[in-house]
């Protein structure tokens, strides 16, 4: 066979095979299938990039189905879609909808709106077609992060202080303190709130506890204790639902007592109070 015959052949036995199915691992590759890859201990590695690197690529509507991985950011797998990068696996993009058991969540920062399509201007807008339509909104009834100001503070002894962007009562002076923090002045319309805020708590070497409370300024009464006399060292949080009734004036009180000069402490940050809304 001369040269020629020989490279005609080999051109029409490669065109021949270009259109058949290719197969790696196997050799029965799918016949539906251009491609398969076959292997029970490797996997295959898709172009790796930062999000950057992935925003440098020239794209065009031929590129449509481009497929990355993008190891920063928001990490995961990236396909162009024609026009932007959409992300393959939600659970993995900040703002989308992910499982945890047989419940979803949605970290995202701002709005969500269900059957609409219009600006959003509550944190839940749900909306039926040709139906009504109902605006679930949080609203805020106080808050106190004590990065510039604090309540009033009542009692013997040292005063509840405002320090390093939290409050803070420090039994180091005379007579023994027993200080009360006043936060707040808030009247819900609905009869249910939320509260949370972080504390902390240290018994020095006298007879010390620290407690949270709910004041009803109607009743003139507790509405709820939200922590009950701690007298153990402690660092954590509260949150909480609590039934009040609507209308009705509440404020938070926090109590603080210690043996005088003996290092016992406390601090209060993070104070939010809210309640849900609902407009139908």
């Amino acid at each position: 066979m001369n040269s020629k015959h020989f490279y005609l052949l080999f051109v029409f036995f490669f065109t021949s095979y270009s259109y058949s199915q290719v197969g790696i691992g196997t050799l029965t590759p799918a016949e539906n299938a251009l491609l398969e890859v076959a292997s029970d201990s490797q996997g295959i590695l898709i172009p790796r990039m930062t999000k950057a690197q992935r925003d440098a690529i020239t794209v065009n509507s031929e590129s449509e189905g481009l497929l990355i991985y993008q190891t920063d950011d928001a990490e995961g797998f990236y396909f162009y879609n024609g026009s932007t990068w959409s992300a393959i696996n939600p659970a993995s993009m900040v703002g989308h909808w992910s499982p945890s058991g047989d419940d979803i969540y949605n970290n995202n920062a701002q709005y969500v709106g269900i059957g609409t399509g219009t600006a959003i201007t509550a944190p839940l807008h749900v909306k039926s077609n040709g139906g009504t339509s109902s605006e679930t909104e949080i609203v805020e009834l106080y808050k106190n992060d004590f990065s510039s100001g604090i309540g009033s503070t009542s009692g013997n002894g040292c005063d509840w202080i405002l320090s390093s962007g939290e409050a803070v009562n420090n039994a180091n002076c005379n007579p023994d303190t027993d200080q009360v923090l006043t936060e707040g002045s808030f009247a819900p319309t609905t009869t249910s709130i939320e509260i949370s805020f972080d504390y902390s708590f240290h018994t020095g070497d006298g007879i010390d506890f620290f407690n949270a409370v709910l004041f009803n300024l109607n009743t003139n009464s507790i509405e709820a204790t939200l922590v009950p006399d701690e007298d153990t060292d402690i660092t954590t949080s509260f949150s909480g639902s609590i039934t009040v009734t609507a209308t009705n004036n509440y404020e938070l009180r926090f109590q603080h007592k210690a043996k005088k000069n003996k290092g016992g402490y406390a601090t209060l940050d993070n104070i939010l109070v809210t309640e849900e809304t609902v407009t139908v």
